[in-house]
């Protein structure tokens, strides 16, 4: 089996306490080497869907739709779906189907862990070598071989980023080697009223830049989009379509629709050719 996004229909936020808790329900699991059973409480009171001790009342006790990322043996992956929840509760009304992308950007990491072999943990001097370098080279390479685009490699390269920053900020996580170089990129941009003002953004040098490589064999040229010539099955087809029309540019077209080559009035150069979207 490999890496996987599976979905709970509902996933309640509970936390471990004592047996003789107010409520407790115990939970078995089984390993091969035996088992053993704690228990829970929800940490909504089932009686006002609010939840319990110090946290805002708005943050939610269950989440619909919970988008499950396991491992391939099928495990859930601990820290990846603690960062899932976590970001889920910083927000009133999270989007479900945000996190399931976010979810499957995740699968797409872990599944080129389990491939390749690397410790997602283990960051050495080499900088080729750690996970997030190595990862970043691998996205990239499927960019110029137009197996993924662009969009999808930043965003997918941008989930790790902001899953290895969760990691060192708020679970502890100290690597041996930093997983990227940071900088301070700094936007100008004009509000409403037309007043300037600068932000500045955090970028590393994993971030994914550049267009999709130009494929030389493609019969599309680029001429504020892409274009191709029309057979000449589909120059009669306009033709017919604009007699049929009564468009007065008819008969322009029709004299210069010479040996199948078709070229608008204005556009008379020898050989030119007509080229559809």
């Amino acid at each position: 089996m490999i890496a996987r996004r599976t979905t709970i229909r509902q996933l309640p936020l509970t936390e471990v306490v004592d047996r003789d808790a107010p409520g407790a329900t115990p939970v078995s699991i089984t390993t091969p080497g035996g088992g053993t059973i704690y228990h829970t409480v929800p940490l909504a009171d089932p009686d006002t869907g609010k939840r319990r001790g110090a946290r805002p009342k708005w943050i939610a006790g269950t989440f619909p739709l919970f988008p499950v990322v396991r491992l391939t043996d099928g495990a859930p992956w601990a820290e990846a779906n603690l960062w899932l929840i976590d970001m889920m509760e910083s927000k009133p009304s999270p989007n479900m189907l945000t996190f399931a992308s976010i979810s499957d950007d995740l699968v797409a990491f872990r599944r080129y862990l389990d491939d390749e072999g690397v410790d997602w943990l283990t960051f050495p001097v080499n900088k080729r070598q750690r996970p997030t370098y190595r990862y970043s080279a691998s996205i990239r390479l499927a960019v110029q071989a137009g197996e993924l685009s662009p969009g999808v490699a930043r965003r997918r390269m941008g989930a790790v980023v902001r899953f290895y920053r969760w990691l060192m900020t708020e679970a502890g996580f100290r690597p041996a080697n930093a997983p990227w170089v940071e900088s301070d990129r700094f936007i100008e941009f004009k509000d409403q009223k037309g007043f300037s003002s600068v932000i500045a953004v955090k970028t590393t040098d994993l971030s994914i830049s550049g267009r999709r490589a130009e494929d030389p064999w493609d019969d599309h040229i680029q001429d504020g989009g892409r274009l191709r010539p029309l057979p000449s099955s589909e120059q009669s087809v306009l033709l017919e379509s604009l007699a049929a029309l009564g468009n007065c540019e008819f008969p322009a077209y029709r004299s210069h629709f010479v040996s199948g080559v078709m070229a608008p009035p204005d556009f008379r150069r020898k050989g030119a050719t007509a080229f559809s979207a």
